[in-house]
């Protein structure tokens, strides 16, 4: 979202389309594996349950660095990250808005080295589908036709579930 400079620009502005930095997306969740897809939606913005308020879903332990490639040099990169870098902090003393801020590592234009493995719960609840896009894209007032661009998770049956606790992995590109 370039030159946004407010909340009247912001509400202006056209979503920006999460598939330009995430290249891949899937989530773990026991046994099940579902790797997400791009939708239009129009329920982006409404928020878990219809509201905006806290999220039943939270950031379980520190997000980690994962090599895809498995040559030494870059198992020792990863590893130094996650040594180096604090990608989230849980601390329960921390204000709840910022335990739910993540640092993540991205791969270069091209190139898919690194993964982030970010560890979460569900909370008690039981969700049939998930939508992942960027924050701001919720201020907006979507794409013309009021769709916003997402990553989604929607089980890939009606069986499916998210529940208890997953991994949800991404690789991200920047240019």
């Amino acid at each position: 979202m370039a030159n946004v400079f407010g909340w009247f620009a912001l509400q202006q502005s056209a979503p920006s389309n999460p598939v330009q930095i995430i290249n891949y997306a899937s989530i773990v969740n026991g046994v099940n594996t579902e790797t997400g897809r791009y939708s239009d939606t129009t329920t982006y913005a409404a928020g878990t349950g219809g509201s905006w308020g806290t999220t039943p879903i939270s950031i379980t332990s520190e997000p980690t660095i994962v090599s895809i490639r498995s040559e030494p040099e870059f198992l020792m990169a990863a590893n130094r990250g996650n040594l180096v870098l604090l990608s989230a902090n849980t601390d329960t003393t921390l204000a709840v808005p910022l335990r739910t801020l993540v640092y993540l590592v991205g791969n270069p234009a091209g190139k898919t080295d690194w993964q982030m493995n970010i560890p979460i719960t569900f909370g008690g609840s039981n969700y049939t589908q998930l939508q992942l896009s960027m924050l701001e894209n919720a201020g907006t007032r979507g794409d013309s036709s009021g769709n916003y661009p997402v990553i989604l998770f929607d089980g890939n049956s009606a069986a499916f579930m998210y529940t208890g606790t997953a991994t949800l992995k991404l690789v991200l590109n920047y240019s």
